[in-house]
């Protein structure tokens, strides 16, 4: 974290000459210059307290999540309930893992007026939000940094070295107290049998070691490439590709920053992204990890969007 200050000098000794019209006039115009420039840094509101924190975007998800209106993500996250996740079928909610049991509690939230809806998730969002700023806000080292796909290609690949809670031979675990998470599914669950890390650190991959979770950095079968990247002639053919494969728009995207993220639901709260760096014209993708994408497992188990979200600024 670093803040920058504008150091003013000047002279106002009582016997020392007068200012021109000119200087004053001159005077003016920088210190209007000055106030834009500093209205232009990133400002983080914590408890009430106004900090200026300047800092670089290596973590898409945290980045849109800090830097957006709070109050247009949450109406964008409700959108996608009201508009997909509330219309899917006992079918398709099967096929992403939800039970019988589960059925009632998205009958009971989809049936809420708009209002009642964003009072929810905007509690969900804020606190998770919050803290997270906080701590960006208390770590010198912490960083919010676009992710770099330049650096992708060079970076060494290893194996996942355990499987953490899933070592038992269980098919899902439950990990945390405060929100508490059930039925978070083991690699096994979603045909995962080697996972790669490649730029996260290896903690991350481990069932229940950060932040409860687990995820890959592997290429999606689906797409034909994954970090090592694919070249696109434009964002649209990109777009044609992965739609035609099973992959909608992110809420996650950041086309601001030239980084255009698409989300392959695979069910259990997981998926695979795919991500179009506008500056290369490169397309990459990996998983699976967590989905930062409204979904409903997440959601009804517990660990959406809590722990998705710490999990995605930590890894």
């Amino acid at each position: 974290m670093s803040s920058i200050h504008v150091k003013n000098s000047a002279e106002n000794a009582d016997n020392g000459p007068r200012v021109s019209d000119y200087s004053l006039y001159m005077a003016l115009v920088i210190a209007v210059t000055v106030t834009i420039y500093l209205a232009s840094l990133t400002v983080i509101v914590i408890q009430g307290e106004s900090t200026e924190i300047a800092y670089e975007c290596d973590n898409v998800v945290t980045c849109k999540l800090v830097e957006d209106n709070i109050d247009s993500s949450v109406a964008k996250i409700v959108d996608v309930f009201e508009n997909r996740l509330c219309r899917m079928n006992i079918k398709e909610l099967y096929a992403k893992g939800l039970t019988h049991n589960n059925i009632p509690k998205i009958k009971e939230f989809c049936s809420l007026p708009r209002e009642a809806k964003i009072k929810i998730i905007y509690a969900k969002i804020t606190g998770v939000r919050n803290a997270i700023i906080k701590s960006i806000f208390n770590s010198s080292n912490s960083k919010c940094i676009t992710k770099d796909a330049a650096l992708i290609g060079a970076s060494s690949t290893t194996t996942c070295p355990s499987l953490g809670a899933c070592s038992s031979g269980n098919n899902v675990y439950s990990c945390g107290i405060i929100p508490r998470a059930y039925n978070i599914p083991c690699p096994r669950v979603l045909n995962i049998t080697i996972c790669h890390v490649i730029n996260m650190p290896t903690d991350c991959c481990i069932p229940g070691k950060v932040e409860c979770l687990w995820g890959c950095e592997n290429e999606d079968p689906v797409l034909g490439f994954g970090p090592t990247g694919k070249p696109f002639n434009s964002l649209q053919e990109f777009r044609n590709y992965v739609e035609s494969r099973g992959y909608y728009e992110s809420i996650f995207s950041y086309p601001e920053r030239g980084i255009y993220a698409f989300t392959r639901d695979i069910g259990y709260g997981y998926r695979y992204e795919a991500w179009y760096h506008d500056g290369r014209k490169m397309g990459y993708s990996e998983g699976p990890e967590p989905n930062p994408d409204p979904n409903w497992y997440g959601y009804i188990n517990g660990f959406w969007p809590w722990y998705v979200y710490w999990w995605h600024n930590k890894c």
